[in-house]
């Protein structure tokens, strides 16, 4: 989609907006300590300013993407990741995906992460601080039984049954069950 052209009225807008910001920024070292007890309560005894300009290229590439429309006429985005290993970032990952997608498609976005590995799982699936709280749907497929998938008319999706919860079988009688 083209960036359409500014009007004049928005030109002079982002002009004054740019000037005025430029105007606290260069003042910020002396206005920064009241600005932090006056108005946000904090008293701050020592700080350091770190660079202003937040600069990165990010290209992410997501294991699955899909919008989709429910059964109640909800249109929303499915990012789904398959993770193999336990990663103490997952959901920091996904905090950032979030945000990536919500400013490119503009809708809801709803994560799962479907955890495969071997070891026992282990990742937090929350972010919980002051002021940020975010979740997703972290799902341990080894909890899943195995016969969901049994019965589907497709090979692949039959296999995911052996990453399932075998339920007491021996694993050779589910592979079995498998072929």
């Amino acid at each position: 989609m083209a960036k359409q052209p500014l009007t004049e009225t928005q030109g002079k807008e982002r002009a004054e907006s740019q000037q005025f910001d430029k105007i606290i920024r260069q003042n910020m070292p002396v206005i920064f300590p009241a600005l932090m007890e006056k108005i946000f309560g904090l008293r701050i005894i020592d700080y350091t300013p770190l660079k202003d300009k937040l600069q990165t290229t990010r290209q992410l590439e997501v294991d699955a993407l899909h919008r989709v429309t429910d059964a109640a006429d909800n249109t929303f985005i499915i990012h789904l990741e398959v993770q193999t290993t336990n990663d103490k970032n997952m959901a920091i990952r996904l905090l950032e995906y979030r945000a990536m997608l919500n400013r490119i498609y503009g809708l809801l976005v709803r994560q799962y992460v479907l955890y495969i590995g071997a070891s026992t799982l282990n990742m937090r699936d929350y972010i919980d601080e002051p002021a940020l709280h975010f979740t997703y749907k972290l799902i341990d497929f080894s909890k899943l039984p195995h016969e969901w998938f049994l019965s589907s008319a497709h090979i692949e999706e039959q296999l995911l049954a052996i990453l399932g919860d075998f339920g007491g079988k021996e694993p050779i009688k589910v592979v079995e069950e498998v072929v």
